[in-house]
């Protein structure tokens, strides 16, 4: 078996069977409950985004339905802006750089 091949086994069906509970989760069979996610590359790949997830036969997660959904990066940066921007009130009060109203 491959290192990956084993790597994947392990956080699965091994963890499973180390529960006692490998009869009924772990890896994809008939008979047995199936939640999974679904990669656009090996999972263990630096660059793998999850495309789709499936709970107890539904999908639970669509990254195109999410995608979909979002709001134009413009909108969030509007919203946002009033917390990121500084106040005006922002400004030392006695113009000495302390932020105090000292004069020393």
């Amino acid at each position: 078996m491959r290192p990956r091949e084993q790597a994947l086994q392990t956080i699965t069906l091994n963890g499973a069977w180390m529960l006692g509970i490998d009869k009924t989760v772990g890896s994809i069979d008939v008979g047995k409950d199936a939640d999974f996610a679904i990669f656009n590359h090996h999972p263990f790949g630096a660059n793998a985004i999850v495309v789709k997830t499936i709970i107890d036969g539904q999908v639970f997660f669509d990254r195109d339905a999410d995608l979909a959904k979002r709001k134009p990066v413009a909108e969030y940066e509007r919203l946002f802006q009033p917390l990121i921007a500084p106040a005006a009130d922002d400004s030392p009060a006695d113009g000495d750089g302390d932020g105090g109203g000292g004069g020393r």
